[in-house]
């Protein structure tokens, strides 16, 4: 219900915007804005209700692919709505070999055949008209056309009714100078164009009063002048009469009372039926000028660009021929027009009389209008009738006539080369570039790019990349960073020169559950008959236990951490301490609890440098909750800790817990929201027993993002997973393209681990660092005995790697290690 009101609320240029882009509320509502007025007009074409509800159905349709295919309105929805109406009239007839109905529309368009021969003033009309911004023209069809008040057309235009009063007013005033000065411009005479330049402000009372001076002294002295000014006064209040039955392009009274007798021309259907067709002769110029501006420039953009081409399927007109009454000029019963041309409308051969050497004036006549002859309609073949003959016709200079054949643009060309920059893991991150190329010989304008969202992704962000020089396509940073991409995914792009190439990085989030492999398949919507190659691409997605982090970025992993445990008494702890010992490790010793942070019963610190942003953070703990006779405070508390940040002290629940038996578990918690800056960083009342062996202690790992660094790929996982004798750790992944001699950067961090048990060992990608797991932790610590008596941050630079594959295992041949967390940093 929210979203329905909020299309209700928007204007019909975003209703139009919408619909364009594939929103079917927004289509749905100017339906229910519209569908009267376009009922209105099929019902005064056409014979009955259902061929009214038919017509206005297939208008509809034709108006919602013409926005589809990147055609149609801007602004006028309605206007081009009752364009296609006439249009699908139009059509049927030419199909069904039907002729419209007997009724009002006959007697106008009678009349406007035998007004075809004056130059009238709805001619200049219809041309000051046709020179309006599309809101002026559009505000003038709804309040002037229709009648409709300031308050209903308000919501059409998306503003409030005082500014569409104010629109309203302004198009007016605009249309009125722009008819009046239209008026004069074959009338005058060059030692009168100074003067007869303003005059139609001059009538308007729109000049500044030094100029209006001017213009009083020039008409003193001017009879002629002084004669058009009063014949501007006059023709001024008859503007509206004039210029209205041009815009509807239907009987007028018909389609006005199916509004419900509204506009202006509620005053045409009133009156006698005489009156009315002979008012219909008076405006029929204005039709006549009109018609070729009304479906292809009428209602063109404010900055004059025409209305959609006629290849647009809402507004393709019918045509004939050139069969009919064997004259060549496409009059009769023509059976089609190809729809790759526009319109061409059949021709009245005209001659001023038998004697005549005047050549002959051909007058394009296009739909709206249909025109009968001034004649019976014969009984007699048609090749034995005589041609009507009409007194010569010229347009206006301002009328603009459709050509007869034109030739179709080369639609763009386009190709797309799609490619996996990262691993794809269950969890994490995958980055799909594309790189669409234009290979045509046009420029692609108001690209669209579709590349569908596989099951088990979603959509996560976009990155404009710049790529490398390909020749011969010129790569050009600017193109690659105009994209907008939404959750479709859909992404646009404004224009792509010929022999040019744009990138876009999208970037996808793997759900956990994802399948084995999935397939991306780009396509393009728009530029409307664009091609575009290119293959799918599918890719393999890797399982991987613990994942917590898969990503691409400018960045880094680290890690601080300390123990909470440490030996008691025994005469050789401060050897064992420092390493000097003959035996250091935490099994041969009675542990005791050291307090450096505060805690309730145990606690230590250790410092944070950072050089960039957080952009994950994890804390890591271990502990031997029971040995032997010793057991931890609160062994069911394991799971919880209190982790003091450098502005505040929180109490931290475990993520996940894993218990390794003999009392022995390992445990982490995501505390990214808690990590911000640098600084000293403490755990408290971490659960461990004291006593013979036993170990406890924590880590925090940081993954940060920092521009300086290189972009790399980054891995974070926590297996929780015990390596010993009888079992190792193994996990492996692919990479979308082979490493050759590239190294990574490792992190790993373990508890249990004894210095003087050698056995262990970590391998990644063939490089193995032996007995990494001896106690050790770096930096700023408190308490800062080198030995942690089973607490290890290991960091090394495994080289040489090669091939698409990189697998990690950690085992032991004498040594139990908790491998609690992973880390790896690889080249992008």
């Amino acid at each position: 219900m929210a979203s329905t009101m909020a299309v209700r609320q928007q204007g019909d240029a975003e209703l139009i915007a919408g619909s364009r882009k594939g929103d079917s509320e927004a289509y749905a509502e100017l339906y229910r804005r519209h569908v009267d007025a376009a009922r209105a007009a099929a019902r005064a074409l056409t014979r009955s209700r259902s061929d009214a509800d038919d017509v206005t159905s297939e208008a509809f349709t034709r108006v919602l692919r013409a926005l589809q295919a990147g055609g149609g309105p801007e602004v006028s929805f309605r206007p081009y709505l009752i364009t296609a109406v006439r249009n699908v009239f139009y059509d049927r007839v030419r199909r069904q070999r039907e002729e419209p109905s007997e009724d009002m529309s006959d007697e106008v368009n009678v009349a406007l055949l035998d007004a075809a021969n004056s130059q009238e003033d709805g001619a200049f009309a219809a041309a000051a008209f046709a020179t309006l911004p599309e809101r002026w023209q559009l505000v003038l069809w709804h309040t002037e056309v229709e009648g409709k008040s300031a308050s209903e057309v308000a919501p059409l235009l998306g503003l409030a009714p005082n500014a569409v009063a104010a629109l309203a007013y302004r198009a007016r005033e605009g249309l009125r100078q722009a008819y009046l000065q239209a008026h004069l411009r074959e009338q005058q005479k060059a030692d009168c164009r100074e003067c007869s330049a303003n005059l139609g402000a001059y009538v308007r009372d729109g000049l500044s009063a030094r100029d209006r001076r001017k213009v009083d002294t020039h008409l003193d002295g001017c009879p002629v002048c002084r004669g058009l000014v009063g014949e501007l006064a006059a023709t001024n209040t008859t503007l509206r009469a004039a210029l209205l039955p041009a815009l509807l392009g239907v009987p007028a009274a018909a389609y006005l009372s199916g509004l419900g007798g509204g506009g202006l021309f509620g005053w045409f259907g009133r009156l006698p039926k005489k009156q009315q067709t002979a008012s219909a002769g008076a405006a029929a110029a204005v039709v006549l000028a009109l018609v070729a501006a009304s479906v292809s420039g009428a209602f063109g953009g404010d900055d004059g660009t025409a209305a959609p081409p006629a290849t647009d399927p809402a507004i393709t007109a019918p045509g004939g021929n050139g069969n009919g009454d064997g004259n060549g000029n496409g009059n009769g019963d023509g059976d089609g027009v190809t729809p790759s041309t526009p319109p061409t409308t059949p021709a009245l051969t005209t001659t001023t009389s038998s004697t005549s050497t005047t050549a002959p004036t051909t007058v394009p006549i296009t739909p709206p209008v249909t025109v009968r002859p001034t004649v019976p309609r014969p009984t007699v073949p048609r090749t034995t009738v005589p041609r009507t003959t009409v007194a010569p016709t010229t347009l206006p200079a301002t009328t603009t006539v459709l050509p007869t054949t034109t030739t179709l643009p080369v639609p763009p060309q386009l190709s797309a080369v799609t490619t996996q920059l990262s691993p794809a893991l269950a969890g994490g991150e995958v980055r799909i570039q594309v790189v669409l190329s234009n290979t045509g010989s046009v420029p692609a304008n108001g690209i669209v790019l579709n590349v569908p969202v596989p099951v088990g992704a979603s959509f996560n962000r976009t990155e404009g990349v710049a790529p490398a020089a390909a020749p011969p396509l010129r790569a050009q940073a600017v193109l690659s960073a105009g994209w907008t991409c939404t959750g479709n995914v859909s992404c646009a792009y404004a224009s792509l020169p010929v022999g040019q190439q744009a990138t876009v990085v999208l970037v996808f989030s793997v759900a956990p559950s994802a399948p084995a492999s999935v397939t991306l398949t780009p396509g393009v919507s728009a530029p409307a008959g664009a091609t575009l190659t290119g293959s799918p691409l599918t890719v393999f997605i890797d399982q991987v236990d613990g994942l917590l982090v898969a990503e691409t970025a400018r960045g880094s992993v680290q890690a601080i951490g300390n123990s909470v445990i440490t030996c008691d008494t025994h005469p050789n702890c401060p050897d064992a301490q420092n390493f000097a010992a003959a035996n250091n490790n935490h099994g041969s010793y009675s542990m005791a609890y050291v307090n450096t942070a505060g805690g309730t019963f145990n606690s230590s610190s250790a410092t944070l440098a950072l050089s960039g942003t957080v952009a994950h953070a994890f804390l890591v703990w271990s502990g031997d909750v029971v040995e032997g006779s010793a057991t931890a405070p609160n062994a069911a508390a394991k799971n919880t800790l209190t982790f003091v940040t450098p502005s505040a002290t929180q109490a931290v629940t475990a993520a996940a817990v894993f218990d390794a038996g003999n009392g022995i578990y390992t445990a982490y918690a995501d505390v990214t929201s808690l990590v911000a800056t640098g600084g000293t960083y403490s755990v408290a009342d971490l659960q461990t027993a004291a006593g013979n062996g036993t170990f406890g202690g924590w880590t925090l790992v940081v993954v940060e993002h920092q521009p300086s660094l290189p972009e790399r790929f980054l891995l974070a996982v926590a297996p929780l997973a015990p390596v010993s004798t009888s079992g190792s750790f193994t996990f492996s992944f692919d990479m979308p393209a082979a490493l050759s001699a590239a190294s990574a950067d490792v992190l790993a961090v373990g508890f249990e681990g004894d210095p003087d048990l050698i056995g262990d060992s970590l391998n990644v990608g063939g490089h193995v660092v032996a007995n990494p797991f001896q106690s050790v932790v770096g930096g700023t610590r408190a308490p800062s005995t080198p030995n942690t008596f089973g607490v290890d941050i290991v960091s090394f630079t495994a080289s040489g790697l090669n091939g698409t594959t990189v697998p990690v295992t950690a085992s032991t041949t004498n040594d139990r290690v908790q491998l609690a967390f992973l880390a790896l940093s690889l080249p992008a």
